[in-house]
């Protein structure tokens, strides 16, 4: 995965060090797209009947694999889905009931990417490039564990044929020279 820079693609490891300014929101919707995805690898599962299926399988994974080792990880995958996935997936803002959030970018906190807000319960920041880089942590270490486990082997395998690859086609079009229309058919 690359970061949302525009015109350019740059090296996972290059990211966080480039100067440039990032696209904040763009970067953190592919973010939630991408744990969207790879929760549904994790569950087996991508039922959405139940109130709280889709939640609970991302802050599953997000626990387990973004904030992994952390012993705060299931509250801050709580606050990662309803204070920044959710409203930013549904309502392109960071307006949620549960939280109040922020986004910042920079280096600086690229270290964490949620940071709450000192003597508060509900106020939290979430710094892109620590976020960018708790993400790619995440890929390598739930690819790790899908390597030794059958169990996730299996739930990946059911979950392939529908999310495991986008179809690609590639489409010309061409024009045509008839007797009847001289100037041409596309």
């Amino acid at each position: 995965m690359q970061d949302c820079l525009l015109g350019d693609v740059i090296a996972e490891d290059a990211v966080v060090t480039d100067p440039r300014r990032h696209r904040l929101f763009a970067t953190v919707m592919v973010i939630a797209a991408g744990v969207d995805l790879l929760g549904k690898f994790y569950a087996g599962s991508d039922k959405t009947g139940k109130p709280g299926v889709i939640g609970d399988r991302i802050v599953e994974f997000t626990a387990r694999f973004v904030f992994a080792g952390k012993p705060n990880a299931t509250e801050l995958a709580k606050v990662l889905y309803h204070g920044c996935r959710n409203p930013m997936v549904h309502s392109f803002t960071l307006h949620s009931t549960h939280y109040q959030m922020s986004l910042t970018f920079g280096p600086a906190l690229s270290s964490g990417a949620i940071w709450r807000a000192q003597g508060t319960t509900d106020k939290f920041l979430i710094n892109v490039d620590g976020l960018y880089v708790a993400y790619i942590a995440a890929i390598r270490r739930y690819e790790a564990d899908l390597r030794g486990d059958p169990a996730l082997q299996a739930k990946f395998a059911k979950m392939f044929p529908s999310y495991g690859f986008i179809p690609m086609w590639e489409a010309r079009l061409e024009r045509t020279m008839t007797q009847t229309n001289p100037g041409g058919v596309l």
